[in-house]
């Protein structure tokens, strides 16, 4: 399913003008360039960067090839699986040459999926450099004093309605960062690696008007980096055990 989305976000930098729910060899960025990176407050994260990074980097030669993202799951407790995600992709300074948008999957215990996609040029968002709280058109992902985090997320295509809360159950981490020979890298931190879930997820479709009751176990992760699209690759797994509010990622 993050295939999807990477293909999904792709296919907007692409077609920039379409709104669906639905080479230059990388220089190694000069450090000088770049601000410093805020610190982040006690009881944010645990300490862990969850907030955004593109001003930092933001006079990279190669700035259009960054990439930012929050992501979220939740493996419910009926069989039901979620995933969302922000992302913020390209010279977000320059709205024709970056892709910013929100994209949602439901993957149902039947085997069956209901996507939605909200990204078209000039949306409305908005990032914060001190903490976790990225708005796009009305929808927010916002990490609270005590660590847990809230996520919104509409369109009106389906009528699409989801408000989540993720809960930590254990201290986030920061994974092993990646290096290309090219200059290419990406940062990758988890500030939930497992978590309890509560939320509701609505939606209409041919079928009719579904409702969701989200509750389950939750997890959060966050990248940030500057290379091409599917450049760099990797595989990436996420389990956990419900009984030690374990997770292995």
């Amino acid at each position: 399913m993050r295939r999807f989305v990477s293909i999904a976000v792709f296919l907007i930098l692409v077609i920039a003008s379409v709104s669906i729910t639905g080479e230059e060899r990388i220089r190694k960025a000069d450090d000088t360039r770049h601000l410093s990176a805020p610190v982040i407050p006690e009881g944010l994260s645990d300490g862990i960067d969850d907030a955004a990074h593109f001003k930092y980097y933001q006079n990279d030669s190669n700035i259009i090839n960054w990439r930012e993202w929050w992501y979220a799951n939740v493996k419910g407790d009926d069989g039901n699986n979620l995933l969302v995600e922000f992302f913020t992709f390209g010279n977000l300074n320059n709205p024709v040459a970056s892709a910013v948008g929100v994209v949602m999957i439901l993957m149902k215990s039947d085997g069956s999926t209901f996507k939605s996609l909200k990204s078209y040029p000039f949306i409305d968002y908005s990032l914060d450099y001190d903490k976790c709280d990225v708005r796009v058109a009305g929808d927010r992902f916002l990490e609270h004093g005590d660590g847990s985090y809230t996520v919104t997320y509409h369109n009106n295509i389906n009528d699409v309605s989801m408000e989540m809360n993720i809960y930590t159950a254990n201290r986030g981490i920061e994974a092993i960062p990646a290096q290309a020979d090219t200059g290419e890298w990406m940062r990758w931190i988890i500030p939930i690696p497992y978590g309890r879930v509560d939320g509701t997820l609505e939606y209409t479709d041919r079928d009719g008007h579904h409702v969701y009751e989200l509750e389950g176990r939750g997890y959060h992760d966050h990248n940030w980096g500057i290379f091409r699209m599917f450049a760099l690759e990797w595989d990436w797994g996420e389990f956990t055990d419900r009984t030690d509010n374990a997770s292995i990622t």
